[in-house]
């Protein structure tokens, strides 16, 4: 390999290495947040609001099922239709080139046509030798 090549390999696995510590680092926020969130919660927080906060959420979760499964549904919807398009056009441009290649292709191969002549009257050719004799050519 050549040291340019060596080189960029380098510089690619440790932005690889880079990106997978940022995304590590994220994860950890989010877990410490979440869990002093629910420490703060249970402890800060009187026990019959959290009831109300866990019957609602109760309650509340087959409407956000419901609503996801719409929403879900219409997105793939959009997407099925979008990839119907897509492949549609793709066709009609592939039937195009297809009845193009055929119209060259027989306006290749076909002669064009002769215009109409009149019949020709049929020329004898006759020579004549010199002792009277006839001959058909």
């Amino acid at each position: 390999m050549a040291k340019k090549e060596k080189k960029r390999l380098r510089d690619f696995s440790a932005q690889q290495i880079g990106m997978l510590l940022c995304t590590v680092l994220v994860a950890v926020v989010f877990l410490v947040s979440g869990s002093y969130g629910l420490w703060r919660l249970t402890c800060k927080v009187d026990v019959s609001i959290l009831a109300v906060w866990a019957l609602l959420a109760t309650v509340l979760l087959p409407v956000g099922v419901w609503a996801g499964v719409r929403w879900g549904s219409e997105g793939a919807r959009g997407v099925v239709h979008g990839l119907d398009l897509g492949i549609n056009h793709a066709m009609d441009a592939a039937n195009r080139a297809a009845d193009l290649k055929v119209t060259m292709h027989r306006a290749v191969r076909t002669p064009a046509p002769q215009p109409d002549l009149p019949p020709l009257p049929r020329i004898e050719r006759r020579r004549a030798l010199g002792d009277g004799e006839v001959i058909d050519v």
